[in-house]
Formats: C-alpha cells, sequence, structure tokens
C-alpha cells in the first residue's frame, strides 16, 4: 500500500497514508479551487496516473515542476519512488538509483499489488475508480467507462479480464486469428486471379461436367486397353502444361489470322479512283470543276498510298508473327507425339485424353477451393457465433456478481424499501438503471456503491473519490458510505467538507482519518492564485 508521499511544493509537505479511508479535509464553508482535487490528482499520479500534468497545469505554471516522492510497503518491505513532472514517462526506484519507464513501475505495482496474469493492467482498472473533477469518468449513468469515449468493447474486455474469464476466449481468439488469418489468404487469392472459386450453380454445373469428363476419359482408356498399355505415361505434369500452352498458341494464331483479314479487306480500298469517272460527272454537273477534283483525288491517292503501305508493312509483321506461332505449334506437337510415343499412336486420341484431363485438373482445383473456402468461411462464422455466445454468458455472470455486491452495499447505505440499482450488460452497451429514482443524489450514492462493490470482489487496490460526488447525496446517506469506505481494508482517498452537515460520529471518523486539511487560509499549494491581486 502507498504509506506517504513527499513533496515540497505542497504546504504540508509530508502526507502519511494508512489502510482503509484516508481523507483530505476541506472548510466547513465547502470553498473550492483550494487545492483538493488537485491532492488527489496528486496521489493518482504516484499510482502512474497521468492527469495530474493536464488537469493541473495551472499548480505546474505556478510552482515550476517538481519531484513527488512516494513510499510504497508490501510484506513489510518499503520501496521508495521519485516522479517528476518535467518528466513523467520516467520514474527513479531509489532503492536501486536507477530510472525506469512508467510502464515498468506500473509493471511493479501490478505484480505487487498481486494481480494475476490474464487480468487487465494496473492503469486500466484503477484508473476507472479515480472520480475527481474534471477528470471525465463522474458520470453515474456510465461507471464503468474510463473515459467518456471509451467503446463498449473495451469495457467488455476489461470486465472479461477483472472478472478472470480471459483464459476461457483466449484458446477461442486464438482459433479465430488463425481461421481469419486463412480466411483473408484465401479472399486474397481470389481477388487476385491466383485461384477460381465458383458460385453455388457454377459449382453445381462444374460437377456436373467433371463427372462427364470422367466417364469420356474412363470410355478412351478402356477403349484402348490393348493399345496403350501405360495411359499414365502419357499423362504427366510436362504433357499437360504443354497441352496448355499449345493451346495459347492456338488463340494467339487465331487472333493473328483475324488481324491479317481485316487489313487485307483494308486495303482494297486504298486503290486511286479512275480519272474517266471525273468526266462522268459533268453529265449530271455541267458546272463541275474537274481540275479542282483532280487535285483532291490527288492528295487523297497520296494519303491511300501511304496507308497502303503502313498495312502493307503491318501484313508484313503480322505474317512473321504468324510464322513464329506456326513454327512454335509444330515444336509442341512434335514434343507431345515424341513424348508419349505416337508415332504408332493415334494423334487425336491422345490429344483428347490431354485436353480432358487438363480441364478436369482446373474443374477440381476450382470445386476443391470452392468447398475449402465455403469450410473456412463457415468455421469463422461458427467461431464468432461460439464467442458471443460465450461473452453474453460470461457478462450474465458478471452482472449478477456485481448487482449482489451493489445489493450487499445498498443494504448498508440504503433505507428498508428503497430501490437499488441494477447493471444491465448488453451486446453493444450497458446501463446502470437507478429506477424511477434518478435524482441527482440517488445516482451518485448508486455510483459509490458501485465503487464499493468493485473494490470489494475484484483485485481492485484503491479508491479515490472527490469532494463533488458527496455534495448531492444527502447527509444521511453520505454518513452511511464513509461508515463502509471506513469498514473496508484497502485503501481508499476522498476529498470531504462541509463537515457540519454530518453528525459528530462521522466527523470525529473523518479528523481520525485525514492526511491534510486545506482551507483558504492554508491552501494545498501554499497559495491561491485565482483572487486578483
Amino acid at each position: 500500500m502507498l504509506t506517504s508521499i513527499y513533496c515540497e511544493k505542497l504546504s504540508r509537505r509530508f502526507l502519511t497514508f494508512n489502510e482503509g479511508l484516508n481523507t483530505i479535509l476541506g472548510p466547513r464553508s465547502g470553498a473550492n479551487s483550494i487545492g483538493k482535487s488537485s491532492v488527489l490528482y496528486l496521489i493518482d499520479f504516484v499510482f502512474g496516473g497521468t492527469s495530474f500534468i493536464e488537469k493541473c497545469a495551472d499548480v505546474i505554471d505556478r510552482k515550476g515542476h517538481f519531484n513527488v516522492y512516494a513510499t510504497f510497503q508490501f510484506n513489510d518491505i518499503c520501496y521508495r519512488f521519485s516522479r517528476n513532472t518535467e518528466s513523467p514517462n520516467e520514474v527513479l526506484f531509489c532503492v536501486e538509483d536507477s530510472k525506469k519507464s512508467i510502464e515498468e513501475f506500473r509493471t511493479f505495482l501490478f505484480q505487487s499489488y498481486g494481480f494475476s496474469n490474464g487480468e487487465p493492467s494496473f492503469r486500466n482498472l484503477t484508473s476507472r475508480f479515480v472520480r475527481i473533477w474534471r477528470k471525465g469518468n463522474e458520470d453515474p449513468e456510465h461507471p464503468l467507462h474510463s473515459v467518456p469515449s471509451e467503446k463498449y468493447s473495451d469495457i467488455k474486455d476489461f470486465l472479461i479480464k477483472t472478472f478472470g474469464y480471459s483464459d476461457v476466449f483466449e484458446e477461442m481468439n486464438d482459433s479465430k486469428k488463425k481461421q481469419d488469418a486463412l480466411k483473408s489468404s484465401i479472399d486474397s487469392a481470389i481477388k487476385q486471379g491466383v485461384i477460381v472459386k465458383a458460385g453455388k450453380r457454377e459449382a453445381k454445373a462444374l460437377e456436373k461436367e467433371l463427372h462427364e469428363i470422367n466417364d469420356k476419359i474412363n470410355f478412351i482408356k478402356n477403349d484402348l486397353t490393348g493399345y496403350i498399355n501405360n495411359i499414365e505415361e502419357i499423362i504427366n505434369e510436362r504433357n499437360l502444361e504443354l497441352v496448355k500452352e499449345k493451346s495459347e498458341l492456338l488463340e494467339t494464331k487465331s487472333s493473328i489470322c483475324n488481324k491479317i483479314l481485316r487489313l487485307e479487306s483494308n486495303l482494297n480500298y486504298t486503290n486511286p479512283i479512275n480519272e474517266k469517272y471525273f468526266y462522268k460527272l459533268t453529265e449530271f454537273i455541267p458546272s463541275i470543276n474537274i481540275e479542282r477534283i483532280k487535285e483532291v483525288e490527288g492528295f487523297h491517292s497520296g494519303i491511300a498510298k501511304i496507308l497502303k503501305d503502313k498495312i502493307k508493312e503491318e501484313l508484313n509483321s503480322l505474317q512473321l508473327q504468324l510464322d513464329e506461332v506456326e513454327s512454335a505449334l509444330k515444336e509442341k506437337t512434335d514434343i507431345i507425339n515424341l513424348s508419349v510415343g505416337i508415332i504408332d499412336k493415334p494423334t487425336q486420341v491422345v490429344t483428347d485424353i490431354l485436353t480432358l484431363t487438363v480441364r478436369k485438373k482446373d474443374i477440381e482445383s476450382i470445386i476443391a477451393y470452392t468447398k475449402l473456402k465455403e469450410k473456412v468461411d463457415g468455421d469463422v462464422k461458427e467461431i464468432k457465433e461460439n464467442i458471443n455466445d460465450k461473452i453474453k454468458e460470461t457478462l450474465d455472470s458478471i452482472e449478477n456478481l456485481i448487482n449482489d455486491a451493489v445489493g450487499s452495499i445498498c443494504a448498508k447505505i440504503y433505507p428498508e424499501g428503497k430501490l437499488y440499482p441494477n447493471l444491465k450488460l448488453g451486446d453493444r452497451s450497458y446501463v446502470f438503471e437507478h429506477f424511477n429514482d434518478s435524482g441527482t443524489g440517488k445516482s451518485y450514492s448508486d455510483l459509490m456503491a458501485l465503487d464499493l462493490a468493485m473494490l470489494s470482489i475484484t483485485s481492485l487496490p484503491i479508491l479515490i473519490e472527490d469532494s463533488i460526488m458527496f455534495k448531492n447525496i444527502e447527509s444521511q446517506t453520505n454518513e452511511k458510505i464513509i461508515d463502509a469506505f471506513l469498514k473496508n481494508p484497502k485503501q481508499i482517498f476522498i476529498a470531504m467538507d462541509q463537515l457540519s452537515l454530518l453528525t459528530e460520529k462521522t466527523r470525529s471518523a473523518l479528523r481520525r482519518s485525514s492526511f491534510m486539511r486545506v482551507s483558504r487560509k492554508m491552501p494545498a499549494f501554499g497559495e491561491l492564485w485565482n483572487l486578483k491581486g
């Protein structure tokens, strides 16, 4: 536990703390801006918090940067640390005389307070229950939020870890990650065209085609039993690849031939017009200028000649390409014929077998990947459903644990017949229900009851409650809450003022638990800077 703080900027430089309740007392008037909240932020700072730097920037501006020394005691051993506001990401481990990161310090607290592996981090748990003015988590409608913008998925994760269910989901989440990675790889391969997937109708048609191909291959095998002793020799990977290459060459040849036909057709339209046809035009148009027509036609003829030359040039190039393709086709055919000893075998039959087998392999590959994707998609969906079902079951258990604990606290702080708050952990959000009594005072006392419940049933080592949390609660309920604080062995740090509203018994208890008293005459940091000079 935290046993002391030393800070030379405080009006009372040395603060000592005990188990249970620790109180900073304000004046009877309830005056604000005297440093109560700042001291609570300073306590949070020595527990590894960061809010002091932002929320108490006025203190740093006025007093300058400073060191805060904190002493903790665990198992009768004292540990002393120093943290500076100018370099808050470093902590001096005084015994070792070595500076370490703030994360290493938080890890020390995690281990020293007896947190178990699988629980949330020290700050993830404690920060939610450090409720200081302007910190942002004082809303009694959202008591589990660390900050107002926190996602519910993070809150669910926090609850699952806090109540010891993380191991239950570890294996399920590992399995989900593996399936998600496999699904992502398959989807990426399909998108990039590395593998082909069929839809339901297409898959059905492919299975029918595959059945027909198998029948054809079996027929050819049976028909060639006495003619080909070893059909496997024909159907080998090299031949299948050659057939694919030959098919591609045939497509290329067809494309080139089509281009040649189009160019030869265009060539017929590039011849010049005979001059004798020009004079026939005078029979219909006596005033026509024959010489002008000759000039225009001469220009067109020049263009036509250029086009004709270009077309011939392109035809020559295409013919060369065609020759190369036909040569390659012959080479592929010769290799196929040679590899299967085709000299004495029917060429068309062998080609049919190879073509059918290539198509068979393609179809089998498409069907296999289609089934694999369907299985993986189904597995991912099933795992997600199982995880969601388990999360719901787990949240129901956590909800019951918290509500039972809240009920036990409320039985101590509320009069008989008062409605107790109820936490509902849904799939997408949670509700802290105050029922028909949703006034400010009841909402804040419900929040206090929840905090005490969490302190009792989790590893949460501390609570910090600012005076603003008490000011809207009726005095009688405050006294019951303070009594519950006094009976809890874990450290609770509160700011309290307006003691005159409480009974002498409660005032005496608060005075005994006080570690500091502040007022306008004796502000926490020795001076007030919110007054005109």
